[in-house]
């Protein structure tokens, strides 16, 4: 089994919640970030031109 470094662990009632962040490097994630950005612009957009 893979040792995974948690993020985060939570507690509620009797379950825990382990989180594990994705190992992307700094490249990946302005990707990501950038592509983020695109659908919310696009959304936007798309709200707008209904009005």
């Amino acid at each position: 089994m893979q040792d995974h470094q948690y993020s985060n662990v939570y507690q509620i009632g009797g379950t825990t919640i382990y989180v594990v962040a994705p190992q992307i490097t700094d490249e990946e994630r302005k990707e990501r970030l950038e592509e983020i950005k695109r659908q919310i612009w696009l959304i936007w957009m798309n709200m707008i031109s209904k009005q």
